[in-house]
């Protein structure tokens, strides 16, 4: 008998071993008062794909490709959401 359950976490394995990396940037506070959320991201091994709320999506490179491109803001910093950094 088919077992979907099983077929499914199969998938989830394998993403989870070799799927992208998540990351999110934060823009600081020249006074460094304060942080915000930026955007979230993920990191493939060919591209990052970058999600904001006000431009929609960036590609790039890397994940410090985006940090770089953000940096003309001002402060920015590149958290790794998965912990592997």
């Amino acid at each position: 008998m088919f077992d979907a359950a099983s077929v499914i976490d199969a998938y989830i394995t394998e993403i989870l071993a070799h799927g992208p990396r998540r990351f999110a940037v934060f823009g600081i506070a020249a006074d460094h008062t304060d942080a915000g959320l930026i955007g979230w991201g993920l990191d493939f091994d060919d591209e990052a794909l970058f999600v904001t709320g006000g431009t929609g999506i960036i590609r790039a490179a890397s994940a410090d490709s985006v940090r770089r491109m953000l940096e003309h803001r001002g402060e920015v910093r590149l958290e790794w959401l998965d912990g592997n950094d």
